[in-house]
């Protein structure tokens, strides 16, 4: 893991944290941001019943590292599927940010190119092909806490 962050509501504003390891060995660090989750905490993701939380204790043991992911866990890709799984094309979050918040992304890189943007900055020490990869993780962030505010206000399309 490379790169993970989480938000929380304080006064009123939306605040992010975001953890990048600047090499590999660095992983354990950004695994150590999930030691200050709150016990009462609700964790909110997307996909992450599937992918996101096994992976995080898979890597939290391998490093002998505990975790705080043992609370209320709300998986918004499955809330989604089950509210517009029919209406929309598919269920990715950059379709569901699309068509359900109306938001759209300007210049956001897919996923599956972050691994070679990752090794870029390695082999040639540039930090410029991590902007987007983190500006993208902070997106995704911001924009699961504007869904699940749709979704508990009741606003279903």
């Amino acid at each position: 893991m490379i790169l993970t962050g989480m938000a929380w509501i304080e006064d009123c504003k939306i605040h992010v944290r975001q953890r990048l390891a600047p090499e590999p060995s660095m992983e354990a660090a950004v695994l150590e941001i999930f030691h200050h989750i709150p016990p009462d905490s609700v964790l909110v993701t997307f996909n992450g019943a599937s992918f996101d939380i096994p992976y995080i204790r898979r890597r939290s043991v391998f490093h002998n590292l505990s975790n705080r992911l043992e609370q209320c866990h709300v998986d918004l890709y499955h809330v989604s599927r089950r509210l517009w799984g029919c209406s929309l094309p598919d269920c990715k979050l950059c379709t569901v940010e699309s068509h359900i918040l109306g938001v759209e992304r300007d210049l956001d890189i897919p996923g599956a190119y972050v691994p070679d943007y990752y090794h870029t900055y390695l082999s040639t020490g540039n930090p410029g092909p991590l902007v987007p990869v983190v500006e993208h993780n902070r997106e995704d962030i911001i924009n699961m806490a504007l869904l699940l505010s749709h979704i508990n206000s009741g606003s279903t399309d």
